[in-house]
């Protein structure tokens, strides 16, 4: 390979970590109000997170062959949607009726009374060298329907495979699998913790 074209895969190379990546982090559909579906006797879980992260900037880095951070990761979501939309598709398909927002007081509960599911997502990061992985944590209050709450927090960590040119998709797979992760530890414990039916 001549002087050129070693020059030329250098500065592509380098090309490649320059400019920050914008990726969208695609909610569930499912994640909506879903009340009007609630058949009698289901359990009602009410689901909302904030973004509580301390600063509302990067949520990964771009690194070059040193493992020096040459750009950022960033999103235009709202990440307290994103984590509330996961948590609600998730009790969804495990048969509970799920109400997304703050839970109004004085509602109506269901037979076998009501949860509450309520926190914020306080850290997400993605990276990548060789492969992209990414984190998410979860700081989570559950409350029965007689004001029993236990407070937890979750870490969820995902890998989304080999890191090729540092792609947006890359970045978006691992903070989803590692949202994902985190949400199965919710769903187990919101399981164990509702209350016993009648």
């Amino acid at each position: 390979m001549g002087r050129p074209a070693i020059v030329f895969v250098l500065l592509s190379q380098l090309g490649c970590v320059l400019y920050d990546r914008q990726i969208a982090l695609v909610a569930p559909a499912a994640g909506r109000d879903t009340r009007r579906t609630c058949g009698p006797g289901r359990p009602i879980v009410t689901v909302n997170f904030v973004d509580g992260r301390a600063t509302r900037g990067p949520v990964g880095a771009v690194r070059n062959g040193y493992y020096m951070t040459m750009s950022h990761v960033l999103t235009q979501d709202d990440l307290g949607v994103w984590a509330t939309r996961a948590v609600a598709d998730a009790l969804g398909r495990s048969g509970d009726c799920v109400v997304v927002g703050p839970r109004q007081p004085g509602s109506p509960a269901a037979s076998g009374g009501s949860l509450d599911v309520a926190g914020a997502l306080t850290s997400a990061w993605a990276d990548a060298y060789f492969t992209y992985w990414g984190d998410v944590r979860l700081d989570v209050t559950l409350t029965d329907p007689a004001g029993r709450a236990v407070h937890k927090t979750y870490l969820g960590h995902g890998s989304a495979g080999a890191n090729v040119a540092a792609s947006e998709a890359g970045y978006a797979e691992a903070l989803q699998y590692a949202l994902a992760d985190a949400v199965s530890q919710v769903v187990r414990d919101v399981n164990a913790f509702r209350p016993p039916p009648g």
